[in-house]
Parts: structure tokens; sequence; C-alpha cells
């Protein structure tokens, strides 16, 4: 089903199939790049109006159909075919790059389309290796199970550990990065700096509709915080 959207960009790697993104990759890798529709908007209300009238749509049936008033669908029905166009599309000036426009649009069209970066078979590797150090993997485990070479292996743990060591987290070796524990943790301090980001913009709209309605010397701030009684 061919997606139609007027927000973006969107990543091509969520609405493409992996190989249309390989493809696509070569011709604006790391861009934003803008897929045009494959007809204007009035020649395919045309063709969509003629399509319901075959399948025995009635005339009211079609304007909901196609959200227009009955009398745009008449005039559509009595109206001849609207001439050919189609907007030209920059990075497909060639017609191999055309072809893969097509492709493309049978996917998506009339958007802006975002290609991330290919990602080489070293840094795929590499990022396989750091899931399964996160995992509590042993470097020796790792390297029997990829079979490579155990001092490789053990650099890349050493290099992993002093980051993960550098961004506050404590690497035990062969026990996972993120326990249930710690994950629940976090969730817990997310919510509870949530809080306080919601208590705060209440506050602040608050006082905001009291400037308006009394004025800034209309307002005395009241400290809620207890005083101990000695």
């Amino acid at each position: 089903m061919v997606k139609r959207t007027k927000h973006g960009p969107v990543n091509a790697s969520k609405v493409l199939p992996p190989a249309l993104v390989r493809a696509l990759q070569p011709v604006a890798a790391g861009r934003q790049v803008y897929i045009p529709a494959r007809e204007s908007p009035a020649a395919r209300r045309w063709r969509e109006a003629r399509q319901y009238r075959r399948l025995g749509y009635s005339i009211t049936d079609i304007a909901q159909q196609l959200e227009i008033e009955p009398r745009a669908v008449t005039r559509l029905l009595a109206a001849p075919s609207p001439p050919y166009s189609r907007a030209v599309a920059a990075h497909f000036d060639t017609p191999k790059a055309r072809a893969l426009l097509r492709r493309i649009q049978q996917h998506v069209e009339a958007c802006v389309l975002y290609v991330p970066a290919a990602v080489s078979k070293v840094e795929l590797r590499r990022r396989r290796i750091h899931r399964l150090f996160t995992l509590g993997w042993t470097p020796a485990r790792v390297a029997t199970h990829l079979k490579m070479n155990a001092r490789y292996v053990d650099r890349l743990h050493q290099a992993w550990q002093t980051l993960k060591e550098s961004e506050g987290m404590t690497v035990v070796p062969g026990q996972p990065l993120h326990s249930a524990e710690d994950r629940r943790r976090d969730a817990v301090e997310r919510e509870r700096r949530q809080r306080q980001r919601s208590a705060e913009k209440a506050r602040q709209a608050e006082l905001a509709r009291q400037r308006t309605i009394f004025g800034d010397d209309g307002i005395e701030q009241v400290s809620v915080h207890p005083v101990p009684f000695g």
C-alpha cells in the first residue's frame, strides 16, 4: 500500500524494504530526498471518481469517499482525462535512478525521505559483539561463538568497558550490563523526572494565568516548605 504524507522527513528504513534502502543509499546516503507523487492530486481524484463509478457507487457515496461535494463529483465524471504530469525528483536524473524511483513510489510517495548512511559489515559485527557484551557474554565466549580471534575480541571488550565506565556504568565480566532491577530503577527514575517536569509546567501555567488576571503586582509567591517548630 502506497503511503502519502505531508509531514517529514520519514526514515527510509521504516517505510521501504531493506533491498530498496540499500539501492537508495548510493544516491542520497545521509541526506533527505523528496519522493514526488506519481500523479497530480487532480488526476488522482478524477481516476478514483471513475473507479468508484464503475463499481456502482452513487454520486453521494463517491463524494463521501473523496471528501468533496456531490456537485464536484458530477463535474469530475463529466470532465475529460486531465493532462498527464509528473513531478521531477532531484537525485533521479538517470534512467537507472528513475527506475529506482518508480520502485520506491510503489511503497511511499509525496513525502521527504531521510536516507540513513550505509553501515559496513565491520560496523555491524562490532555492534553485534557489543550487544553480546551487554548481555553478559565474556570475550572468550564471544570469540568461540563467532569464530573470531580471541585477542581481537579482548581488545574490543577493553575498549567497550572503558566507554561504559566513562558513562558511569560498572562492568562486571560475565554479568549483564543492565539487569532487570536496573531497568526497573531507570524506569522509576524517568517517571519521577517526568512528573517533576509536568508539575513545573502546571505551576508556570498557573502563574501565567494569575498574571493575566491580577497583573504582576497581584501575585505573591507563598512557600510551601514545612517549617520545623523547636
